[in-house]
């Protein structure tokens, strides 16, 4: 009888072991807290974005343009469709990396809003950083596999415990995040939308200087993919070029390159930009600590424009 109730007392305790460090696996590879502090913030948008209920969704991608320059509570305000900012400051380091992990949230009847500084010819990137995001995304053609996606997890969540059971140590501090539902998207001043809740100038904008419009036979079939994906999976996609403030002698060089480019744009894309006038300023009071990122009032007016255009269309693109 004693040796019955030491193997009952065993078996559960180890059935005991086996519940907690299996759901810790399943509550980290929901999670997936990294140190990547990008992707954390593109994570918590996800999250929210993935809660919203209906057959459409408005999701708004790019870099920080957007972040700074869209209300999304106004455009669904005003839209009756739920609205999301997906974007990330330097648009995940690169464009091509912001498209996929936007990919990655779309679903059917989704409306894709995507503005990047790309088009207007300046796309700083960092391929290194871009490939480590997506790597701890699980996005990039190494760690798609389940497998795959369960050695990422572990590797990077467990990596501050090397020296001791990593799976055991780790397990409260994920407890602990779940309980207190820490949200890093808030750490960064961002409202549960995912926009900067509000801009306060602290810094003269900067105005940028003319560039050429970029190759647009590159460019376009770069979109074109973009939009092949998203009609793939249901979804639309319409652009935008980002309001910039630029030097002001130079107005008229970027009126006259660039008004071709937007002609051709509007032939194979969906644009919701009315003209150049209203992508190029000088007017340093509409910025705020940028030339890219919009004041308060500003992205109010521009989320205001991009609703009733998206109405004017009814969401049919």
């Amino acid at each position: 009888m004693a040796v019955r109730k030491q193997s009952l007392c065993f078996l559960s305790i180890l059935g005991f072991a086996a519940l907690y460090v299996g759901f810790g696996f399943l509550f980290a590879l929901d999670k997936r807290d990294t140190s990547n502090v990008l992707h954390e913030i593109f994570r918590e948008k996800a999250l929210a974005a993935n809660r919203a209920v209906g057959k459409k969704r408005i999701l708004l991608t790019g870099g920080s343009n957007v972040v700074w320059g869209f209300r999304s509570q106004l455009i669904e305000d005003a839209t009756g469709i739920p609205t999301f900012n997906l974007a990330l400051i330097h648009e995940a380091y690169d464009p091509k990396a912001m498209r996929a992990l936007t990919q990655s949230v779309v679903r059917k009847g989704d409306v894709v809003v995507y503005s990047s500084i790309s088009f207007l010819n300046s796309r700083g990137t960092d391929p290194n950083a871009a490939q480590e995001l997506l790597q701890v995304a699980g996005l990039d053609h190494e760690t798609r596999g389940p497998f795959q996606r369960l050695k990422r997890t572990l590797c990077h969540h467990w990596s501050p415990y090397p020296q001791r059971s990593a799976i055991i140590a780790s397990l409260p501090t994920l407890y602990r995040r779940y309980i207190q539902q820490e949200r890093s998207i808030h750490a960064q001043g961002l409202n549960a939308k995912g926009d900067v809740a509000s801009c306060h100038k602290q810094a003269a904008a900067g105005a940028a200087g003319y560039v050429d419009p970029p190759d647009r036979a590159s460019l376009f079939n770069e979109l074109q993919e973009f939009q092949n994906a998203l009609r793939a999976e249901g979804a639309s996609l319409v652009l935008q070029l980002p309001p910039t403030l630029i030097v002001p002698d130079q107005k008229q060089l970027w009126l006259d390159a660039y008004i071709p480019f937007l002609a051709a744009m509007r032939e194979q894309f969906a644009v919701a930009t009315q003209d150049m006038e209203h992508v190029v300023s000088t007017e340093e009071p509409r910025f705020c600590d940028s030339g890219f990122h919009l004041g308060n009032e500003e992205a109010e007016n521009r989320s205001r424009a991009l609703a009733a255009f998206l109405n004017s269309r009814q969401l049919n693109f």
